[in-house]
Parts: structure tokens; sequence; C-alpha cells
């Protein structure tokens, strides 16, 4: 079964390159006609304001007992992405039947966690910090465990499309278009964090997520509707973004206090490539109204979900936590002020 996956991986790395230069190739014989027919441009801008759901990554396991009360509890810390500024622009040739685009699209964000600073409380009460193969433990008031989220853990995305959307339907008040093209996206995760017990040491992690270029098909519809002045646009979007992922991590233990430069006694790294296909679904709603002859503002929500991505070694549940605790996927929402220029 193994080899039946790698072999699978292996073959989405081989197909991501010929796909895009055949997709691209076939949107250029297209283009080629459509371009007999005349048209105009139109450039696109937006300003957002994204959201992100998901993606909470189980970074440790909080493991409580009291012998006395006869209790065992675990509770799990989990990251949160923040919400944050992000853009998209776009450039189209519009033609009587055709719309040829270029539009790109990114997120850079952080993610956070509260620290943690916590004690057993009495005999026969025992608190755990657990992170993958590695614990810390404490059975008196005298022994403060410790969870510190440290600098750089970033979450970047973006995309790039080029596509074409070829109008099937076309009333005098709405149209309907097939859109297809060429998706090019990256991904890239960092995880650092400390653990550990005050005055005595602790474990310092680093890992990452990091994606290659992938490259991938573009599919969709898109359509616009006019209400008087106005009008709504909508589309639809499906892409599966094929390459991969570098998965490392380092673990380094020191003695001691915690510091930004502790003195380390031993390191353990890790570090693999596996091959990936990455589905992402997208869906945008917008209103806009026409000023003047060229200017045209507008306001938009849009949405995005990335599916089943690989997270940072590292960043795993600790022994005896509940699996299910570790999301994967990753939604951003967002809303926006558009502003279209065409010549």
């Amino acid at each position: 079964m193994a080899s039946k996956m790698d072999d699978s991986r292996h073959s989405c790395g081989l197909w991501s390159g010929p796909l895009a230069v055949v997709v691209a190739s076939v949107a250029m014989v297209l283009a080629s006609d459509a371009r007999a027919e005349g048209g105009e441009w139109v450039v696109r801008a937006e300003t957002l304001y994204m959201e992100a759901h998901g993606h909470d990554q189980h970074v440790m396991t909080i493991h409580e007992t009291d012998a006395a009360m006869g209790t065992d509890t675990k509770s799990a810390v989990l990251t949160d992405v923040d919400s944050g500024n992000a853009f998209r622009v776009g450039a189209e040739y519009v033609t009587e039947s055709w719309r040829w685009g270029l539009e790109a699209w990114g997120f850079y964000t952080k993610q956070s966690v509260d620290d943690r600073d916590a004690a057993a409380s009495g005999p026969g009460q025992t608190l755990v910090f657990e992170v993958p193969d590695r614990v810390s433990t404490s059975s008196s008031p005298g022994e403060t465990l410790y969870y510190r989220f440290l600098e750089d853990n970033d979450l970047e995305t973006w995309t790039v499309d080029v596509y074409g959307i070829r109008r099937v339907v076309e009333t005098d008040t709405a149209s309907l278009g097939i859109q297809f093209g060429v998706r090019l996206g990256d991904f890239d995760n960092d995880y650092h964090a400390a653990i550990g017990v005050a005055g005595s040491g602790g474990v310092q992690i680093d890992a990452s997520s990091n994606y290659d270029r992938m490259t991938g098909p573009l599919v969709g519809f898109a359509g616009s509707a006019r209400l008087g002045r106005s009008s709504i646009r909508a589309a639809v979007r499906q892409s599966v973004l094929l390459g991969s992922v570098a998965l490392s991590s380092s673990t380094r233990d020191y003695v001691g206090e915690f510091s930004l430069s502790p003195a380390f006694v031993s390191h353990e790294s890790f570090r693999t490539t596996e091959d990936v296909a990455i589905p992402v679904s997208d869906l945008q709603l917008e209103w806009t109204w026409p000023l003047g002859r060229h200017f045209t503002f507008g306001a938009a929500v849009s949405g995005s979900v990335w599916w089943d991505l690989p997270i940072p070694p590292g960043t795993g549940p600790g022994e005896g936590a509940n699996e299910l605790l570790n999301e994967n996927t990753i939604v951003y929402v967002g809303v926006a002020a558009t502003i279209r220029y065409t010549f």
C-alpha cells in the first residue's frame, strides 16, 4: 500500500510540468483566434481584509492527573491563524466572445498561541506538557512548566492565474462563461516554540512545511448580471496544485533558564520531501457601480479553501492526544473594496 501511495505522489510531480505546458499551449492557440475580434483592456485591483479558519495545528497536550480525586484529563493547545490584509490584482483583455486574463492574490500572516505557565497544585497531582517525543512534568507547586510561542511563526499563501473565459450564454442583462487556465501557487508554514521546566531546561522546536512553486489546471464558471446601473459578478473556480513540499523539523535540548540564546546540549533534525496534489476551491461575489466612462468601484466577498495541507513535523498530537484535533484544511474568507479601469 505504501509503495502505491509513493508512486501516486511521484506521478503528480512528473505530470505537473507537462500539464501546465499543454494547458498553456491550448490557451495560446485559442487566444490567437480571439485577437481578431478586437476588444478592450480591464485592469482591476482589490484590497481585502482576510480571515483564516481551520488549519489549527495541535502543538501541545496538557495532561493533568489527581490521584486523590481519581481524575485524568487532557486538553489540546492549538494555533490560531491571525486575520489581516491581503491583495488581489488582475488584468483582462475582453472581446465579444472571450476574456483572457491574469490574476494574482496573496496573503501573508502569522499564527499565534498564548504562552502557558503552570504547575501541579499539591500532593498526588501531576501536570504534564506533552509535545511529540518530549514531555515536561511537574509534581509539586515548585516545579513550573512553561510553553513559549516564539517569533516568525509565519504563514504565506499566494496564487497566480492565467486563464480564458468563453461566453456560452448572453442576454441583454446577463452573461455566463466557462473558465479554464493554469494556476501557480505557494503555501509556506513555519513553527517555532519552546517547552520546559523553569530553571531546569527544556527543548526548542523549529519546524516548517515549505512548498515549491506548484502548478495545476484551473476550471470554473464566471457570470454577471446588470441591476439598473449596478452589476453583480460571480465566479466559482476549482484547481489542483501539483508539486512538492519539504517537511523539516529541528529539536534542540537545552539546560538552565529559557532565553533567546539558550545553552543547547543536543540536536535532532528531520527532513523529507513529498509530492502533493492540493485541491483549491474558490468563490467570489462582487457588486459594482460605474463612475464615469472608465472607472468602476465595487465591494466583494470571497472564499478560498485549501484542502488537506501537510503540516510541519512536530506539530502533531502528543502521545495519547486526540488525532481529530489536527486540522489540515484552511479556509480563507475576505471582504474587499475593488476598483476597475477600462480602456
